[in-house]
């Protein structure tokens, strides 16, 4: 309730401003916004515009908000302006006032951002880490092949899901990775299947396996369009592997252990850490699978060596990604870390949640090179030596 008083208060202040705001632009086109008729107008026009924003989740929502935030710029570096220059006018002031008053220039870059934020929802790219083990694993190493965060339906179509695909397999995977929140509350049971019957067609060495993230299951909603049981049937149907506090042994060298997403209703669906890792062969390489950044020194205390997650977007609306890194809010936003061993790979995700663009970080899927150093292999070749 408190939550919805702000966001109440928020939008009436917003409204208040772009009041002003419109009535400052009437002027400027040659409006006069002194008479009662046109402020009434004015009135309904900005109440009208600010009340789609209610849905703080929705599209309209960004850009009321994008559109205050440089408004408000604008409105600071005109105060600036006026300060500097003490009154003197000329053809350049009374243009820069025009440019102020009329709104242009705001509206002009939402304009701007929010095309570059669709174009970048859907401009895919691939990003590569290579990360290397003491380990007693094949020379070769092993190639993972990962994405999270699709939330498909928002941000592809099929034909843009059978490009990515057919991307992802001539990277040559031996493992693909399914990272949660693939699908979501706005997904359709249709779309939901024909997600996981294109997945499926990816050729592995070794498999696809998919872990739970906090919207798949359609926590957010009362009315969904699958049951949590219809999605895991439709996985098991296509041979998709979920893990969910179990674990899966490759070649008795790579552990791949999947945890079930920690806002999961079922709360016996989790186990401590000390349960997931009891009789687990420490000396395998370790990689944990779990949706959410957390519990990372603990995680590296278990003994693990890889942990790839997502969840956090990298940010899909600016400025939060950028908030997070220098608040230090969340564990750890985007991209590779290593804490006291344990190498961290959280994605941005290959799509985005309830609107189709990225004004933050980019889409992408992750590949991840596990790769045996020197003194591996020198081990594997010359064992009796050490």
């Amino acid at each position: 309730m408190v939550r919805y008083a702000f966001h109440v208060c928020i939008l009436a202040c917003t409204g208040i401003y772009f009041y002003h705001w419109l009535r400052r632009a009437a002027e400027a086109f040659g409006f006069w916004p002194a008479h009662q008729s046109v402020r009434q107008v004015l009135m309904l026009l900005a109440a009208l515009f600010v009340f789609p924003a209610v849905n703080i989740w929705g599209i309209w929502a960004v850009v009321i908000f994008h559109l205050l935030a440089f408004a408000l710029c604008m409105d600071g570096v005109h105060s600036i302006w006026k300060y500097s220059r003490k009154g003197k006018g000329g053809v350049s002031g009374k243009r820069f006032e025009w440019l102020w008053a009329s709104g242009i220039m705001p509206t002009a870059a939402v304009a701007v951002l929010l095309l570059y934020g669709w174009w970048n929802m859907h401009h895919i790219v691939r990003t590569s880490y290579t990360v290397y083990t003491d380990k007693l694993i094949r020379k070769e190493g092993y190639r993972i092949a990962f994405f999270s965060d699709l939330h498909y339906g928002t941000t592809m179509n099929a034909e843009a899901l059978q490009s990515i695909c057919l991307q992802i397999e001539q990277e040559r995977p031996d493992i693909l990775v399914l990272g949660g929140d693939l699908v979501d509350e706005h997904t359709s049971r249709e779309e939901m299947k024909e997600l996981f019957e294109t997945l499926s067609q990816v050729t592995t060495r070794y498999g696809i396996y998919y872990i739970y993230g906090n919207h798949d299951r359609n926590a957010y909603t009362k009315y969904p369009n699958y049951t949590a049981k219809e999605l895991a049937a439709e996985m098991e149907a296509v041979g998709i592997t979920v893990l969910r506090e179990n674990a899966v042994d490759i070649e008795k060298e790579l552990l791949l252990v999947g945890r079930d997403d920690r806002t999961n209703p079922d709360a016996a669906g989790r186990v401590s850490g000390a349960a997931l890792v009891n009789g687990v062969n420490q000396n395998e390489y370790l990689v944990l699978l779990e949706h959410q950044p957390r519990n990372l020194k603990e995680n590296s205390a278990l003994g693990f060596d890889l942990q790839l997650s997502g969840h956090t977007h990298g940010g899909q609306i600016a400025p939060v990604g950028w908030l997070y890194r220098l608040t230090g809010f969340g564990e750890w936003n985007y991209g590779l870390t290593s804490i006291d061993g344990l190498t961290v790979i959280v994605t941005s995700g290959m799509g985005g949640l309830n609107y189709p663009i990225r004004t933050g970080k980019h889409s992408e899927y992750v590949i991840v090179d596990v790769i045996p150093t020197a003194q591996s292999l020198s081990w594997q070749v010359h064992p009796s030596a050490h």
